[in-house]
């Protein structure tokens, strides 16, 4: 059973016994976000924090509706961590140290961006693969003599997926009186994508200066077919490179726990000394430059213009 998102946005609506116990745990939780929220949304730093998750919004999440509710999510993600490191602990009797505390609420406070990178990323490759398709749509659109907005109507309906949100969202816009160029330049700014550029660019200077639309999409919908053959092909080449590069950031990890089973006190004097506790932040600090350089080195970018 699923909330519907009236109910989300208004948590305050009394919640039905049609309603699943996981549904009711939502319009709870979601409710503290929103008071979090409205604790937080004042402060210019936390405003300033938050732009960086506005283009999370109604992708990750289609609840909330700015990037300070992922933020205040964030914030209670973190004291959760903290509460169950302090239960783990007081069932043991004992208090939590420092590093004990800023470990979970680090953990907290920064694991949730993981979820979100890789929701999004998984979003921007739907969009990635779908698009081709658009192209093509709007392309046979214009041969049989269909406008720019009647092409966009076709893909919203013979897509669908994000791909189909997006262009219905382009529909809508233009509809309500934006210009195409406009309607456009909003795409590009909602999904980073250098085909959309390419797409909004070419769109752009027909719509100012006229041309034969076709034969420019023509080379639009062979270029983007080109590119993705060549980035399939780059996928298959590189992946044995991916494969090592992957072994050489999880060897460490491995390794670590590893000993710990072997010896379940060996790294016990790091946590416990300060100087251990020193070496420990050398090591982390280390080990993510080693993560960054073997990315770097491996990393293979394709340069392409159109």
């Amino acid at each position: 059973i699923t909330i519907n998102e009236q109910k989300f946005t208004d948590v305050d609506q009394v919640i039905t016994k049609k309603d699943s116990l996981f549904d009711k745990f939502l319009v709870k939780y979601y409710k503290v976000v929103k008071h979090v929220k409205s604790r937080i949304e004042n402060f210019k730093t936390v405003k300033k924090y938050a732009k960086n998750y506005d283009k999370y919004v109604g992708v990750v999440n289609d609840v909330y509706k700015d990037g300070i509710d992922f933020v205040a999510n964030k914030i209670i993600i973190a004291f959760i961590f903290i509460f169950i490191a302090i239960f783990s602990k007081a069932i043991q009797y004992d208090l939590l140290r420092f590093y004990e505390i800023c470990l979970p609420l680090l953990a907290g406070f920064f694991i949730p961006d993981i979820v979100y990178k890789f929701s999004y990323k998984k979003y921007c490759a739907i969009l990635e693969n779908d698009l081709l398709q658009a192209i093509m749509i709007m392309n046979n659109a214009f041969k049989s003599g269909r406008s720019i907005t009647q092409a966009i109507y076709l893909v919203t309906t013979e897509l669908k997926g994000p791909i189909a949100n997006e262009f219905k969202k382009v529909y809508l816009e233009i509809n309500l009186g934006l210009s195409i160029e406009v309607a456009f330049e909003r795409l590009k700014e909602r999904i980073p994508l250098e085909e959309v550029n390419y797409l909004t660019a070419s769109i752009s200077i027909l719509n100012k200066t006229g041309g034969n639309i076709i034969k420019v999409f023509d080379s639009i919908e062979k270029n983007l077919f080109s590119r993705k053959k060549l980035q399939s092909e780059l996928k298959a080449l590189t992946s044995s490179s991916k494969l090592i590069m992957y072994v050489l950031i999880f060897v460490p990890i491995v390794f670590v726990v590893f000993i710990s089973i072997i010896n379940k006190g060996f790294f016990t004097p790091l946590f416990e000394e300060p100087l251990g506790i020193l070496l420990i932040c050398i090591m982390f600090i280390i080990y993510i430059t080693y993560i960054l350089v073997v990315k770097r080195v491996m990393k293979i970018r394709m340069w392409y213009n159109v």
